[in-house]
This record gives C-alpha cells, structure tokens and sequence, in this order.
C-alpha cells in the first residue's frame, strides 16, 4: 500500500522551500494584483531576476506570521 502524497498544487498551500511567480502566488492566496501590491508595500520581499519576479515561500508565510 502506497502512502497518500500530499498535493501541494492547491490553492492555499505554501511552501516555505518553494520559489513562486507572481502569478503563481496570485493563485494560490487568492489575490488580485491591487492585494499583491499593497502586501509587497507593507513588506512582503520580491526577487527579482531580470523582468521576472519571483517571491519565496518562506517569506510568503514569514510576511502574514508578522501580521
């Protein structure tokens, strides 16, 4: 018997390990880019590389734990 693997494409679910598009976090949380945008205003941390950014799971769940 195989043990059940979590499914960690959901919506809701980040990693703290995992590297996330914008859109891609867009997803998962739920939010509108004007939602984004005030969260990256009150501290969220983007990397940039390039045009492309890129947001890390750990400072997705450090940013809301600061809330």
């Amino acid at each position: 018997m195989r043990a059940a693997r979590k499914n960690t494409d959901q919506p809701g679910f980040i990693e703290s390990d995992a590297l996330y598009t914008i859109e891609e976090l867009e997803r998962r949380l739920g939010l509108k880019s004007w939602a984004r945008k005030e969260a990256v205003k009150k501290g969220l941390r983007i990397k940039k590389i390039g045009r492309k950014a890129f947001i890390l799971g750990r400072d997705v769940i450090n940013f809301f734990d600061e809330l």
